[in-house]
């Protein structure tokens, strides 16, 4: 149940004593009603940590959090496993010294599952950090990802495309503004990544493009050049809703012995793996794999 109070005492208060009907915090900052002062949000923190009931914090817009703030909210959820979203797009105090922080959270934080980091200041810089860091996360499955301030060059394109080939279980990379930018050079390295890459499928949010710029989606998904992409992006869904069986052998069939690399490939096949063990499937059952699969397990 969302609960988003006014009352600054009301709400610490709901925290700090768990209150069961009290499991999102959604303070948009576009709203003046529910601006927060950096003193309350620091308040708010600490309350956290008495906290095991709420798993969506949502700070969008909010003017006044600062990196100091952001290396405290790292460390809480370095911390905590309870809290599954967060959001902190277009917070226009965060710099390179907060996205650090929550790149560092990002190796070791095990609950997180959406995050939004869309904000000014990301650069190159910021892009090279968040790569790093997701390359060795594997709980994260959606990430917002934008700056329409600058331009993206080579550096946060290649960044992006790293992403795309490290991270292993990210299903959404929100990063539609920067590819409708592309040259053709840049795009080729995306699309590139993403062909290898089994469990991304969506490169942006679906509903709000779909609900504010149909128009302009439907025109840029049908360019020629876009085309690969798309076609991807569809198999993965297929893939997604497969069975472990099909899984691997729909990834068997696009594999390239010279070019793809086998932690990749394990990527798709961690769902027969993880069945395996479980006892869902018996392992005689992989005798339906090709042969060249077959040497994995």
């Amino acid at each position: 149940m969302v609960k988003v109070m006014s009352s600054n005492i009301i709400l610490l208060k709901d925290i700090q004593e768990n209150n069961l009907n009290l499991t999102e915090i959604i303070l948009p900052g576009g709203h003046t009603p529910y601006i927060i002062s950096l003193e309350f949000a620091n308040e708010l923190l600490d309350a956290m940590y008495l906290n095991n009931q709420i798993h969506t914090i949502s700070l969008e817009k909010q003017p006044y959090i600062n990196n100091q703030f952001i290396i405290k909210l790292a460390d809480l959820l370095s911390n905590k496993s309870t809290i599954t979203r967060l959001s902190l797009n277009s917070c226009p105090l965060i710099t390179n010294i907060g996205i650090a922080a929550l790149a560092s959270m990002l190796e070791r934080n095990t609950s997180l599952i959406s995050l939004g980091l869309s904000i000014e200041s990301l650069d190159e810089a910021s892009f090279n950090l968040l790569s790093k860091a997701l390359g060795n996360n594997n709980t994260l499955k959606e990430l917002e990802l934008r700056n329409m301030a600058i331009k993206p060059n080579i550096e946060i394109i290649k960044a992006i495309a790293n992403i795309l080939k490290t991270n292993t279980t990210l299903t959404s990379l929100h990063i539609f503004e920067y590819l409708v930018q592309l040259d053709d050079i840049s795009l080729e390295m995306i699309t590139d990544a993403i062909k290898y890459n089994f469990h991304i499928i969506s490169l942006g949010n679906k509903e709000y493009w779909f609900e504010v710029y149909s128009y302009e989606l439907h025109k840029f998904l049908d360019e020629p050049r876009f085309q690969p992409i798309r076609s991807y992006l569809k198999r993965n869904e297929q893939i997604i809703i497969s069975s472990p069986i099909q899984q691997a052998n729909m990834i068997g069939s696009v594999k390239n012995n010279t070019r793809i690399v086998p932690t990749l490939l394990e990527v798709g096949l961690f769902a027969v793996k993880a069945h395996i063990k479980e006892g869902y499937i018996q392992e005689n059952m992989l005798e339906q794999l090709p042969l060249d699969l077959k040497i994995l397990f």
